[in-house]
């Protein structure tokens, strides 16, 4: 449901396929991206919490559809 993978851009075999493979990898980017995050921020955190911080997914797939290109370039 995140990913979206449902909505395409077109309607040929060509663009159903790369917009499933540009998902899945955006995907897998979000994932490693958000296990580094995490790896930071309990390192940053000396103290004991009472709740888990998690990652904001849905903001960072939002963020990352942005500025993918230019980290990849």
């Amino acid at each position: 449901n995140i990913a979206e993978i449902e909505n395409f851009s077109g309607k040929s075999k060509n663009a159903i396929e790369q917009d499933f493979h540009a998902t899945i990898f955006a995907c897998n980017m979000a994932a490693l991206l958000t296990l580094e995050a995490e790896d930071e921020l309990m390192e940053e955190i000396k103290e004991p919490l009472q709740f888990k911080y998690k990652i904001n997914r849905k903001m960072l797939i939002g963020t990352m559809k942005n500025e993918i290109i230019g980290v990849l370039m």
